[in-house]
């Protein structure tokens, strides 16, 4: 049977089209508008938390006022959902910390004021604001995790300039926020790239190492067991190949040394987020960088210099 198509439902089906193709969808009066950002190397101080949570803060209050006028005028309640600010602590032992407070609560409560910041690792930080006036929803996730290192927010609202003003004020908070300045943070593949080849080499050497040492203490050992004296020869008189092919396996144990081992420690002594909370006496990641300090200037360093030299010369 055949029917009229009403305006309703031609404006559910333009908002469920759009929302299918990801296009914002203009339903006349009601648009809703949205933005996301990500940041990475940023180091978060206690200070910045309360910023954000002061944002966050002024966001509430004006719903608060509007929910405040509009239960004198209609003599009812605050209506659900009118408005709800509320943050997460992720630790490091698998345990949460969450604080919340919405329109019926006596006062805010804020996740900077908790001693659990200064108590424990904490791998990842949300904030949420939500309010039905404007529609308007904002969401910051701080990660220092496993997975990914990053600063996300996303600002949703039916009120485009209520949404440019929260997004500008997050995101000159974040801007200004410490960064680290070191160049393992700022040039990662760089460093990368660098260690592989230090591996590669040292790797390269320990061979051509083994090798001469294994001809020289048991000759006649290896030579009656390997056929030593061919690959001596070969080695003489191809040394090209041989060459091409321990530096080819040096590049090989090289990399894998680095993806499974070093990879990971540096990025726990560098990561792209770093939570200032601890103390020093509790920063693993600080302490890590001590000692890491010590290791490149005794040992790395003159590693490195050889190397060059021997390209080099």
């Amino acid at each position: 049977m055949g029917g009229k198509v009403g305006a309703g439902d031609r404006k559910a089906l333009k908002y469920v089209l759009c929302c299918f193709l990801g296009r914002k969808a203009n339903l006349g009066k009601n648009m809703h508008y949205e933005e996301r950002k990500r940041f990475f190397n940023r180091i978060l101080k206690k200070d910045d938390l309360s910023k954000i949570e002061a944002v966050l803060n002024e966001g509430f209050q004006k719903a608060f006022e509007a929910a405040s006028a509009e239960k004198i005028a209609k003599g009812t309640s605050f209506l659900p959902g009118s408005a709800k600010v509320d943050a997460r602590l992720d630790c490091g032992d698998d345990s949460t910390f969450s604080v919340a407070y919405d329109l019926d609560s006596p006062k805010p409560v804020f996740i900077s004021d908790q001693s659990e910041l200064t108590e424990k690792k904490i791998e990842s930080i949300r904030f949420s604001f939500s309010t039905r006036f404007e529609h308007t929803r904002i969401d910051i996730e701080v990660t220092d995790g496993r997975s990914r290192d990053e600063l996300s927010i996303s600002v949703a609202s039916d009120n485009k300039d209520s949404l440019t003003l929260y997004m500008a004020k997050i995101s000159r908070i974040v801007e200004e926020m410490d960064v680290h300045k070191n160049f393992v943070v700022q040039h990662p593949f760089i460093v990368s790239v660098v260690l592989i080849l230090m591996f590669a080499q040292t790797l390269s050497w320990a061979m051509y190492l083994s090798l001469f040492l294994a001809v020289h203490f048991f000759p006649d050992t290896f030579s009656k067991g390997f056929h030593f004296d061919a690959m001596l020869y070969a080695f003489y008189e191809k040394g090209l190949w041989v060459h091409v092919r321990v530096v080819a396996y040096s590049l090989i144990c090289g990399f894998i040394i680095y993806w499974n081992l070093a990879r990971d420690y540096i990025k726990k002594m560098y990561p792209r987020i770093e939570f200032a909370f601890l103390p020093a006496s509790k920063n693993k990641a600080l302490q890590r960088r001590k000692s890491a300090n010590l290791v490149l200037g005794m040992f790395l360093v003159p590693l490195f210099v050889a190397w060059v030299g021997s390209l080099v010369f």
